[in-house]
């Protein structure tokens, strides 16, 4: 998934930057259990976990790399909020093509 970065350098310009975000997907829910006699189901939640980001790091100084480093500390709760967007619009995708697919085959 790419997520777009904006940083400051040290003249207080406005620089872009494209990360790339590699991400796993996972669910912390157990499914159907018991106990005590009570039967339930533990759906659980999506769980995103960033296994590496990277980006373009040709003609950047170290500075550069500390600063764009520095924001992406700051910006990992949206960027694991932009994973969990990228994954409802790839099942919305995945949705939308079965639909397409199901009305083409009734017709």
């Amino acid at each position: 998934m790419e997520y777009t970065l904006y940083y400051l350098d040290q003249q207080g310009e406005e620089w872009e930057i494209t990360l790339e975000v590699e991400y796993e997907t996972s669910n912390d829910g157990i499914g159907p259990y018991e106990f005590w006699g009570f039967r339930g189901f533990d759906k659980g939640n999506l769980c995103v976990d960033i296994s590496k980001i990277s980006y373009d790091k040709d003609g950047l100084s170290q500075e550069e790399i500390d600063l764009i480093e520095k924001q992406i500390q700051k910006e990992m709760e949206d960027i694991h909020a932009a994973c969990l967007q990228d994954i409802e619009d790839i099942k919305s995708a995945r949705e939308e093509s079965d639909y397409d697919i199901r009305k083409e085959s009734e017709e």
